[in-house]
């Protein structure tokens, strides 16, 4: 599960992310294959931004190099297929998986309603559109396409390894289990399940013993 933060909807920012600074900052010394980078850095943020608004199929070379305001040709010097477009934009939707994996390991270590405080979590995550979006994009690309089934693995494991501190692991694969399940169906259906059925359901699931 992955929350998408405030700072998430502006992708077409003009300062790249951090990471991505601090990366073009060490391997690009001079201005000219900065600027190429950085520019390389707004393509893969409009198609990120397209994925979640219009959906990845609708994902083309001409739609991403109008969103990002740049010649059709640099989406295609940087992306020769459409497919490597799409896995820079999916990898860059989740750039900050592990910052927020280990911010809910700081909330379950203090805790002292874990079922409470998760389905306040997924609550919330539910009632933000892009977020489900993104999610059931996840889940519907990474069929048979191995890099994307790299990316919910790491979510999956990370989620499950974090949630099992706590918990133990038989609960934490059924609670992981359980959140793919809601997110795909409030995906799906367009109605997220209100938060007492949430907080009901989770507490069940931390009854499951290995």
């Amino acid at each position: 599960m992955i929350i998408q933060k405030e700072t998430t909807a502006t992708y077409l920012d003009e300062t790249p992310h951090s990471y991505v600074q601090s990366y073009i900052t060490m391997s690009y010394p001079n201005k000219l294959a900065m600027k190429s980078a950085k520019r390389k850095e707004i393509i893969i943020a409009a198609a990120a931004k397209i994925i979640v608004e219009d959906g990845i199929n609708t994902l083309t070379h001409r739609k991403v190099a109008e969103a990002a305001n740049v010649p059709l040709g640099s989406t295609t010097q940087y992306f020769a297929s459409i497919d490597a477009l799409k896995l820079a934009a999916l990898h860059y939707l989740v750039n900050d998986i592990d910052a927020q994996i280990q911010e809910y390991a700081t909330m379950l270590a203090k805790s002292q309603d874990i079922a409470k405080d998760l389905s306040n979590i997924l609550s919330a995550y539910l009632s933000n559109t892009k977020n489900v979006r993104v999610e059931a994009t996840f889940q519907m690309s990474d069929l048979g396409n191995p890099e994307l089934q790299a990316i919910t693995r790491h979510w999956h494991d990370s989620l499950v390894d974090t949630l099992a501190a706590r918990i133990g692991h038989a609960s934490a694969e059924s609670i992981s289990l359980f959140i793919d399940g809601v997110i795909f169906q409030t995906a799906t259906l367009g109605v997220a399940p209100n938060k007492a059925l949430l907080a009901s359901s989770i507490a069940k699931l931390l009854e499951v013993r290995e």
